[in-house]
C-alpha cells in the first residue's frame, strides 16, 4: 500500500522526483516490487522516482520519517500489514499517529498466507497423530474453491 503524509500541493504535480520510502531491508520483495512500480510511475508521470530503503523496528524508521516529511506527496510509503495493524493492534508506541498521519493512495499488492514445507526430501516419520486443526486445515486445502 502506498501512502503519503497529510496535506495539499501548491504545483502542478509531479514537477520534481518522487520519493517512495521502503521501510524493509533492501533486496526483498518489496524493495524489488516498489522499483518496479517506481519505473512505471516515472514512465507515466514524467518525473523521476527514487526508492529509498530505510529499515529497521517492523518499518517503523521509515514511516516515522514518511510522517515528518512534507505533505506535499513527494515523499510516499510503502507500508504493510504489520506496521498498521500489527504494531498498532499489540499497543506499540509508535513516533506518530498511524490514523492521522498518512493517506492511503494504492493498494499495489496482497498476499495469501500458506502452509507450505520442502517437497525435496521426505520428512521424517512421525510417532504422534497430527492436530485436529492441521487435519482440518489439510481437508479444506485439499476441496477445490469453485467446480473444474
Amino acid at each position: 500500500m502506498l501512502l503519503q503524509s497529510l496535506g495539499a500541493a501548491a504545483e502542478p504535480y509531479p514537477s520534481r522526483p518522487i520519493k517512495i520510502v521502503v521501510p524493509f531491508p533492501a533486496g526483498g520483495v518489496v524493495d524489488i516490487w516498489v522499483r518496479r512500480i517506481g519505473d512505471l510511475v516515472a514512465r507515466d508521470l514524467g518525473q523521476p522516482v527514487i526508492v529509498e530503503i530505510r529499515p529497521g523496528a517492523s518499518g517503523t524508521i521509515g514511516a516515522a520519517y514518511v510522517a515528518s516529511a512534507k505533505p506535499d506527496g513527494y515523499t510516499l510509503l510503502t507500508g504493510s500489514s504489520t506496521l498498521f495493524s500489527v504494531l498498532a493492534a499489540t499497543g506499540t508506541k509508535l513516533p506518530f499517529d498511524i490514523d492521522r498521519s498518512f493517506t492511503p493512495i494504492q493498494d499495489h499488492g496482497r498476499h495469501d498466507p500458506a502452509l507450505s514445507g520442502n517437497s525435496m526430501e521426505r520428512p521424517p516419520p512421525r510417532r504422534s497423530r497430527p492436530a485436529p486443526q492441521f487435519r482440518e486445515t489439510r481437508r479444506l486445502s485439499s476441496t477445490p474453491l469453485l467446480p473444474l
